[in-house]
């Protein structure tokens, strides 16, 4: 753990090697580890000084002469001896000394010697005392000898008493003998033997401490005996046998630590004693994990070889031999192996600490199913300790990779800790599922430094371990990560004893604890020890917020504690400066958190009961917190219990408050189950929360079940000593009953959870006080200091009951309120006429937004403190309001962000700006192919983009294609190495879109260079508070499809990527990435493995999207291609229009269209599988009796579906009954003589389309079953398979007899497919082809071959991919076909080239009857996939059903699953009125897409969707009350109206008719009361129709923007208008102006802009300029210019300097107004050189626009003038209009400033 002590150190260059350097030559070492020593400036030689690290060799100071030493404990000792460490697993440490950091010790009387006979030893050196755990009474006394002569002794020791023993060690010396008498545990701390760097000494190393081995059961290790060579035979050696037990490995492995020595080579003869041996072994050398020698094959006639390998700075040397296969007699020898010891001497002298990483909170976390372990082992319950290697450790972090393709990944943020080094033991960890000699499994363990790699491991298997090392010096962001390499399963591992080092300069204050912020917390009076190290310092002092607070005397080793009173910290955030007293140094920061509280969570345990699943952890690393509310609060402060079976099966967590040290009087808690609990419709989960004092209830909830929150909240009786938490059963089973308690606090008092409640109102009363009204909301936004607990609005107008809701501040009022409400409370108004919003928990400080619905006048100020709004307007000032906190403070507000900049982005269609901005992204990506975004390796040279020179341009290609509305380019370019590259890029001017992807041929006729690290996307992305929203994909412990959100934190990395093989399985490569002020969808994928990395450092996020694996040569005719890249670029961030911008990208440019000019059409299906068992029982007489049988009803389908089981082999009598023994592909004759032509006839003639299934990919037939069946056309042949060959025991990869793999890439299987398929569509006269994927083990097989064919890596996957689209546009090409579905066991392959080409017709398997999960599917799918499918359920809602059922299936295509044989007639009606209401809203699925309520699959919550079309102004909103728990009224406000149209609200089940304005029905919203009872459930549809339009009124907005301008132009400051009020018309102004600007802009936007611009202009004043405060106010509200908003920003800036000027005042932030006018000059002059007229292009009226500012006939703005100075003179000249009419007419090609 924490290093006590500073250790000086003075070490030779090269020292320590970068083990992210693969080592293989001595020459190539020697050269890279001095490498290394130049960057480093210092090499450790003893660099591993903790426990179980501990150095051999290190450098002593003696009498000012520097030598080296060798410390005992690392050499065999012939006694009973504890080394390092004490038999607990702790590290030895002597009472009241510095921390050791070797040591040897007895426990009571010992003595053990130790062989020296190799180092000329000259001294001897050790400090001895009693262990910290020998009893109080302990004495000891110590002796050392040399060749049994005494050479020093100490006197007798009690505990707490240390003595140094220093002595001459006798020339020749052999052997160093250690003595104690007495009791306790005698301890020789850094026992170490002494001798100058220039001698001839060397170490034997038969004679050190071997720290592990893994040699044969059978042969065991021989240590200098029988060391033969063929006829030779040497003294020392070990004689070693591989492995050739049962799955062992077939290995040998000798492991020694050498950490320290100051060794520069190893040297050993090597061979075989076995003459007979055939099969030959091969030897290893690795140092710190890398290899640095390895042998050929020695088989016993190989003779003995003489090898040598520098391993200068190792930790730990491996000696490994590897069995070649037949391990018959493989008898390996290591003869007379040494470590030679430099002569170079010591250089630089450094003070060094250590840290574990361990002590630090990491800073995320994805492991497999719950969060990495702290010294502790990944599996639960686990009675042992961590174990690798079969040694244990107390110490380490344990992780598991989180599938096939996503390793495991834990960053730790080291900024301002100033590391230098780093050290880690790794290797798998016990589990009790898996043997300790299984070799099945392996993982690589990865270190990056803020992104980059450090350091590997090889693959290590269980039983191995190894050690790793990185230089860290100047990293930011340590991420430790494990990699499956492709074979997940048992893949528990762990990282052991990671320890950090870094270097201490005389002065510099290290603060050593607390380090975590938990830790870093008090309570209460509680006071805080901090301590630290500094050298050459007597005192240091402290301050906390700048104000003196105390003296620490620094001990003699360097060490200080500072206590830090409670009284001198303020409550929350304080900082805490340590400084050298009377001294030259650096000080040291760090943040104390005072709390009036004590956090449950870090509190002692008295007992429990039932389950207890974590505390301060979580469930899944989905999330590495707990989580609940539909993922609105997550945090690690808090536990999560599970109670058992039945309602008296508790879960408890009993705290014994007296032990606390301090009273309590209030205990506060925010509850429910966690989101990310196991996932079952059955019932979804309920809980019960209580607070007990005894069996009395002092607090308890209602049943919660899935999403729902509610706070618990108590006094506690001053007589309470024990408090119990407990949950209890809801009474509907515990499976998925994972219940948290976050924010669990112990208040010392009642008043500190909420005393103070401060009026926000009269503070800063800028702008007087004004009463503003609104239709039916008025939010405020604030930001705080402190946490408070509730809102108080005092309203001058408001209804009986107010719902008040607090948001996260994101970005603006309307993004803020898109995303899920932190606390929402309804209120009644008290007899003071105030209402009081409690809310569910204490919120910390940060920035907010308050929204109130239901008050419609309150007062208002103009502070500048916050912004208030008007039904979503917004103002500057608070409202009347109060916050309520935790105490009295000198201040509680902070200033809040500027209000949004001014955006064009007015409707649901790409902006002027947008387009310009991605036609300026996309050209800059093509003009200039060393900017493509991309990056490969081709044989040795590594490129990004396609600039080099090794690249030669054979053609441009340049087409449009009317069907996606696209202008596509391809550029053609040849590699020197003979490869052809296609870069296919696509724009879509229209849709501030476009898409790429690289293939690459080999026109060779020789094998192509290995093409490896080959990237398609390589991206940047700059902006701050970046977030990714997507989605979860099919599958897991959440609804499928569930929208979700990731918010990026400086220095953290998110990796997504499939697990199996199926693109959208464990991942969903589909990406809405919002950064800054603006947002691009973003998604690199394929059929295939894929990975998308974001990672955020320094306010730019990089992307990074790819095949996972590729590194392959390309056979002469061979093509590879990368995943695509596509992006649609936005600007604002607004999830609504985001989204539905994205829509329409895809359903114009991306859906396929039968007719090349529409998508598909909506439609009804109909289905028998639920009946028929799939297609199993099905014929072709009951499938048109079925089809007949709707029709006969009036339920008009418009598909017939057929499902899997239609082909021979099923049903046939042969035990093969099951649908899913598929492969050959052949109609069952017996079933269906027509092959379906009969079906598709009877539905055709009844306006019916037939769907049929297929599953190609997937070969279930057996290796018997080929051996038996006959070859036909029919056959599958077995060389088409994946792993053909090269599989094991099987005919291929994958499962024999159930899931082979189709070679896709195979030409002659891809050709055979086509023809066998396309026969049955097309003699079936079926439409619709459905493809099934039930392999789940597809990159298994492609790993396999990876590993099979290492220089062909992700070649056969490629060619899959590429195999599988070409099948499917083969498909597409018939003329009957309509469509493809995608199917993938539901939804697992929705990439987007595959939505391209089909629609998912069944995107999920999972319960086709939790109809929750299945409606927020719904909007989730919708989102992203314009068309999708749902079907109407299985189990009982076959032969029942309801409105309430079918309408949570209403999707594009709604499929009826229904067994037609015996639906009543009742049900048949029912069905028939819900198709009909289908076929009413069906036309506006193409339209705009809204979510109404919040993300959840509560069943005590209401959830709503609308459509709507922004042309006609029309749509629908479904709408459903999931049980009778819920409220039976609520109000849905509508979204995309036009706010001053006028509109008719009608609804499906009630006579009802609502008119109001849009700006009522988005405020206000629709009340529905929904009491029809349908087993508790309801649901309506709402009809959103347009009356009456007010027609955008251009004209009043241009005569308001000509008013404002006369205004501006005279000046604002000089006509004697205040600053505020005049600033409120420069902001309408800029507003208006983007408004009128923007082509194509709504309506709605046109009249609100010339409203509120009038309004300002009518709100003018005169009067004085304004006061100081006032003024900082106005600079502080600019806000940043950007290239959205600079062309509107020049007015402003210009107005509050001509404001400050004439006030004489000296604004504290001056230096925003500087910023702002140096950020506008920036962009100004930034544009396109030549450009003068700013459309983009340089064209002849550029010149003329020119030539006229030059003689001065127009006056050009000064944006247009930076462009027009195209010789860069600084001036406009008749000289830069001639320039630009030579490039207009491309007499030149450059200007002047260009070159």
């Amino acid at each position: 753990m924490e290093n006590k002590t500073g250790v000086r150190f003075r070490v030779r260059k090269g020292a320590l090697r970068d083990c992210s350097e693969k080592i293989l030559g001595d020459e190539q070492m020697k050269s890279k580890a001095n490498n290394v020593a130049s960057r480093l400036l210092v090499i450790i030689l003893a660099i591993c000084i903790t426990a179980g690290c501990c150095p051999a060799f290190s450098v002593a100071e003696a009498d000012d002469v520097i030598v080296a030493s060798a410390a005992l404990s690392a050499f065999n000792a012939d006694g009973d001896v504890l080394v390092n460490k004490r038999a607990d697993g702790e590290r030895l440490q002597i009472d009241g000394s510095k921390q050791n950091h070797t040591a040897v010790a007895f426990e009571s009387a010992g003595s053990a010697s130790f062989d020296v006979s190799t180092l000329s030893a000259e001294a001897f050196t050790a400090t001895v005392g009693l262990d910290t755990s020998s009893e109080d009474t302990a004495k000891a006394k110590f002796f050392v000898e040399a060749d049994g002569k005494q050479i020093a002794a100490s006197s007798e020791l009690s505990k707490g008493k240390l003595e140094k023993l220093a002595a001459a060690v006798p020339s020749g010396t052999k052997t160093v003998t250690l003595k104690t008498e007495g009791d306790g545990i005698a301890v020789f701390g850094d026992a170490a033997v002494t001798f100058p760097f220039s001698h001839s000494g060397y170490v034997d190393m038969t004679s050190l401490l071997m720290q592990q081995q893994i040699n044969d059961s059978k042969n065991p290790l021989k240590t200098n005996s029988d060391i033969k060579i063929g006829s030779e035979s040497f003294d020392k050696g070990f004689a070693v046998y591989p492995q050739h037990d049962d799955n062992a490995g077939y290995v040998s492995e000798l492991y020694f630590d050498v950490s320290g020595i100051n060794a520069k080579t190893f040297s050993a003869k090597i061979g075989l004693n076995n003459a007979a041996n055939t099969g030959g072994v091969i030897f290893r050398l690795y140092a710190d994990g890398q290899k640095v020698y390895e042998s050929d094959v020695m088989d016993g006639k190989t003779p003995a070889k003489d090898i040598s390998a520098d391993i200068s700075g190792a930790s730990l040397l491996t000696l490994t031999v590897y069995d070649n296969g037949d391990n018959a007699g493989d008898n390996a020898v290591w003869a007379n192996p040494r470590l030679s010891l430099d002569a170079e001497g010591a250089t630089h002298l450094q003070n060094f600490r250590t840290m574990s990483l361990t002590e630090l909170d990491w800073k995320s976390a994805v492991s497999e199913s719950k969060n990495p372990q702290i010294n502790k082992p990944y599996q639960d319950g686990a009675d042992y300790k961590i174990n690798v290697g079969g040694i244990e450790y107390n110490y380490g972090i344990s992780a598991h990779p989180y599938n096939n393709s996503t390793p495991s990944s834990i960053s730790y943020d080291l900024t301002g800790y100033n590391f230098n080094y780093f050290t880690v033991k790794v290797g798998k960890t016990k589990e009790s599922k898996i043997s300790t000699t299984d070799q099945t499994f392996k993982e690589k363990f990865l270190i990056y430094g803020d992104g980059k790699l450090l350091c590997e491991s090889e693959p290590i298997t269980m039983g191995h371990y190894t050690e790793l090392s990185a230089d860290v010096t100047g990293v930011k962001i340590l991420t430790i990560s494990i990699d499956a390499c492709g074979n997940y399963g048992w893949g528990a591992c762990a990282w052991c004893e990671p320890t950090l080092y870094y270097g201490v300069e005389e002065g510099e204050i290290r603060i050593t604890s607390p380090l975590k912020e938990i830790e870093r917390t008090v309570a209460g009076n509680q006071n805080l020890d901090v301590t630290g190290f500094v050298l050459g310092v007597e005192k240091v002092k402290g301050l906390v917020n700048g104000k003196f607070i105390g003296t620490a005397e620094v001990q003699s080793d360097g060490t200080f504690t500072l206590t830090v009173k409670a009284r001198n910290l303020e409550l929350g955030r304080n900082t805490l400066t340590i400084s050298p007293l009377n001294a030259e140094g650096k000080s040291a920061e760090t943040v104390i958190v005072k709390e009036n509280k004590i956090n449950v969570v870090n509190v002692p345990w008295d007992s429990t009961a039932g389950d207890i699943i974590t505390k301060g952890g979580s469930l899944t690393s989905r999330c590495y917190k707990l989580s609940i509310g539909s993922q609105v609060h997550q945090t690690n402060n808090g536990f999560c219990v599970k109670p058992g079976e039945t309602e008296e099966d508790y879960a408890d967590v009993v705290i014994d408050l007296t032990t606390l040290g301090s009273k309590v009087e209030y205990f506060h808690a925010l509850v429910g189950l966690d989101d990310f609990a196991p996932l079952d419709y059955y019932t979804g989960g309920s809980v019960k929360y209580q607070v007990l004092d005894g069996e009395k209830v002092l607090a308890e909830t209602e049943v919660l079940s899935a999403n729902q929150t509610a706070p618990i909240f108590c006094d506690i009786p001053s007589t309470t000593k024990k408090l119990t938490l407990r949950v209890s059963n809801g009474g509907d089973g515990n499976y998925v009953d994972y219940a948290d308690w976050l924010y669990a606090s112990l208040y010392f008092k009642k008043t500190d959870y909420g005393m103070t409640d401060k009026d926000l109102y009269s503070d800063n009363n800028l702008g007087g006080n004004t009463e503003i009204s609104a239709v039916s909301q008025v939010g405020v936004r604030f930001s705080v200091e402190k946490p408070f607990s509730a809102v108080t609005l005092s309203p001058e107008s408001a209804a009986d009951t107010v719902t008040g809701s607090l948001y996260k501040f994101v970005y603006s009022y309307k993004r803020s309120l898109q995303g899920e409400a932190l606390s929402s409370v309804t209120a009644t108004k008290g007899a003071d006429g105030k209402y009081v919003f409690e809310l569910n928990k204490e919120y910390d400080a940060g920035e907010y937004v308050f929204a109130a619905d239901g008050v419609t006048s309150i007062k208002a100020n103009g502070s500048q403190y916050g912004y208030y709004y008007t039904d979503g307007v917004a103002h500057r000032g608070l409202i009347n309001m109060s916050l309520r906190f935790g105490g009295k403070y000198d201040s509680y507000l902070s200033a809040v962000t500027p209000e949004p900049e001014t955006v064009n982005a007015g409707t649901n269609h790409a902006t002027a700006a947008e387009k310009e901005r991605a036609e300026r992204t996309y050209k800059e990506m093509i003009t200039n192919l060393e900017n493509f975004p991309s990056k490969m390796t081709i044989g040795d040279d590594s490129y990004v983009g396609f600039g080099s020179s090794d690249f030669t341009l054979k053609s441009t290609d340049v087409t449009e294609d009317k069907v996606t509305k696209s202008v596509n380019t391809t550029f053609t370019l040849e590699h020197k190495s003979g490869l052809e590259f296609e870069l296919r890029c696509v724009y879509y001017p229209d849709y501030a879109a476009f898409d790429w992807v690289i293939y690459f041929t080999n026109n060779g006729e020789e094998n192509s260079p290995i093409v490896s690290d080959i990237s398609p996307a390589e991206l940047t992305f700059e902006g701050d508070n970046p977030t990714i929203l997507s989605n979860f994909s099919d599958g897991g412990q959440y609804a499928p499809f569930l929208p979700q959100r990731l918010e990026l934190k400086e220095g953290e990395k998110k990796t997504f990527a499939p697990s199996t093989g199926r693109s959208t399985e464990d991942a969903f490569p589909y990406y809405n990435f919002e950064y800054g002020n603006k947002g691009a969808f973003v998604v690199t994928s394929w059929s295939g493995q894929w990975q998308a990395d974001f990672e955020y450092n320094n306010g730019v996020t990089a992307f990074s999207g790819r095949q996972q694996t590729f590194s392959s040569y390309l056979k002469p005719g061979e093509t590879a291609r990368t995943p695509l890249t596509a992006m649609v670029l936005y600007d604002g961030r607004d999830t609504d229009r985001a989204t539905n911008l994205w829509r329409n990208w895809f359903i114009d440019c991306n859906m396929y269209k039968n007719d090349g000019e529409n998508p598909t059409e909506p439609f009804v299906a109909g289905v028998t599988s639920a009946v028929y068992n799939e297609m199993e029982n099905a014929t072709e007489a009951n499938q048109i009796a079925c089809i007949e049988k709707y029709l006969q009803n009036n339920v008009q389908i418009n598909v017939w579906w057929m499902d899997a089981g239609w082909y021979i082999g099923v049903n046939d009598g042969n035990n093969r009954s099951s649908w899913a023994h598929v492969g050959n592909w052949a109609p069952d004759e017996n079933r269906f003589p027509t092959k379906f032509k009969a079906i598709s006839d009877y539905a055709n003639e009844r306006n019916v389309d037939t769907l049929l299934w297929f599953e190609p990919e997937r070969i279930a037939i057996s290796d018997a079953e080929y051996a038996n069946q006959p070859d036909s056309e029919y056959r599958v042949k077995p060389e088409w398979l994946i792993g053909y060959g090269d599989a094991q025991g099987q005919l291929a990869y994958g499962g024999n007899g159930s899931a082979y793999q189709l070679d896709l890439g195979n030409k002659e299987a891809l050709d055979w497919l086509c023809k066998r398929v396309l026969t049955i569509l097309e003699e079936g006269g079926l439409s619709i082809y459905r493809e099934d994927l039930n392999i789940v083990i597809m990159a298994d097989n492609w790993r396999q071959t990876n590993e099979a064919h290492p220089d062909r890596a992700g070649m056969s996957e490629n060619g899959c991919v590429q195999g599988h689209y070409e099948y499917w546009d083969a498909i597409l090409s018939l003329p009957q076909i309509k469509i493809i579905d995608s199917c993938a066991s539901g939804g697992h392959r929705l990439d987007l080239e595959t939505m391209r080409r089909a629609v998912a017709l069944h995107p999920t398997d999972y319960s086709y009857n939790d109809l929750s999960a299945k409606q927020i599917g719904t909007y989730g799918l919708a989102s992203w996939f314009p068309f999708a499918g749902a079907n109407t359920g299985v189990g009982g809602y076959v032969t029942s059903t309801s409105k309430y059922i079918i309408r949570s299936a209403y999707r594009q295509a709604l499929i009826l699953q229904y067994d037609v044989n015996v639906l009543s007639k009742e049900y048949f009606e029912i069905a028939e009125n819900c198709v009909n209401e289908w076929n009413g809203i069906k036309k506006y699925f193409y339209d705009d897409l809204y979510q109404l309520t919040k993300s959840t699959t509560g069943f005590t919550d209401w959830y709503s969707y609308e459509y709507l079309s922004e042309e006609n102004q029309e749509g629908f909103a479904l709408v459903f009350r999931r049980s009778d728990k819920a409220e039976r009224t609520q109000s849905i406000k509508l979204k995309g109206l036009h706010a001053e149209d006028t509109y008719e609200i009608t609804f499906a089940d009630s006579e009802a008719v609502v008119t109001a304005t849009g700006a009522e029905l988005m405020s206000a919203g629709v009340t529905l009361t929904l009491d029809e009872d349908e087993g508790g459930v309801d649901s309506e549809v709402i009809y959103i129709r347009r009356t009456n339009s007010v027609a955008g009124d251009r004209g009043a907005l241009e005569s308001a923007i000509s008013s404002a301008r006369a205004l501006v132009e005279k000046s604002l400051v000089n006509e004697g208008y205040t600053g505020i009020s005049a600033f409120e018309l420069i902001c309408a102004y800029e507003k208006a102006l983007a408004v009128y600007e923007n082509e194509g802009e709504s309506e709605q936007n046109i009249n609100a802009a010339a409203k509120a611009l009038s309004a300002a202009i009518d709100g003018l004043e005169k009067g004085a300029v304004g006061s100081k405060e006032e003024i900082e106010n106005i600079i502080g509200s600019i806000g940043e210019i950007n290239e959205q908003n600079y062309l509107y920003r020049k007015d402003m800036i210009d107005f509050v300097k001509a404001l400050v000027e004439k006030s004489g005042v000296t604004p504290a932030n001056a230096d925003l107004l500087k910023t702002a006018e140096e950020q506008y000059n920036s962009l100004a002059n930034a544009g396109k050189p030549g450009d003068a007229d700013g459309d983009g292009e340089i064209t002849v009226t550029d010149a003329l626009l020119t030539l006229q500012g030059s003689v001065g006939k127009i006056t050009l703005s000064p944006e247009a003038q930076g462009r027009a100075d195209v010789d860069g003179d600084g001036k406009i000249t008749v000289t830069d209009s001639l320039l630009i009419l030579q490039r207009a007419v491309v007499k030149i090609d450059k200007f002047p400033v260009e070159k």
